[in-house]
């Protein structure tokens, strides 16, 4: 037999609750994304950062010269998902230099997170 699903059936499943911290406030980062698949990758993603966690995030790339594991994981591929291909070396490292500046520009523009 065939069964059919009205809107009624499956709102229930379609709804998204978040959980935790409240996200950072929407900056407008500037017309940089419009031209830029990567960077508009990287200020994306840097808006999804909860704001009490920016700080310690910023900081954490600057002391250790890399972005955390699950963070590059997502940024990386939420950015070949964009480009509809694999990334060269220079693209990962301009897509996390964007992910960086992004985050620093949501603190209030400073260049070492402070």
């Amino acid at each position: 037999s065939t069964l059919e699903l009205d809107v009624p059936d499956l709102e229930p499943f379609l709804s998204v609750r978040r959980a935790g911290p409240p996200m950072a406030a929407t900056v407008e980062l500037g017309p940089s994304a419009l031209a830029d698949p990567l960077t508009e990758v990287a200020e994306m993603l840097a808006r999804e950062i909860p704001t009490d966690e920016l700080l310690a995030l910023v900081h954490a790339i600057t002391e250790q010269g890399q972005v955390p594991k699950e963070i590059d994981a997502r940024l990386l591929a939420k950015s070949r998902g964009r480009l509809k291909g694999p990334l060269d070396s220079a693209q990962k490292k301009q897509a996390r230099a964007a992910f960086l500046k992004a985050c620093q520009l949501m603190l209030g523009g400073s260049d070492d997170g402070r």
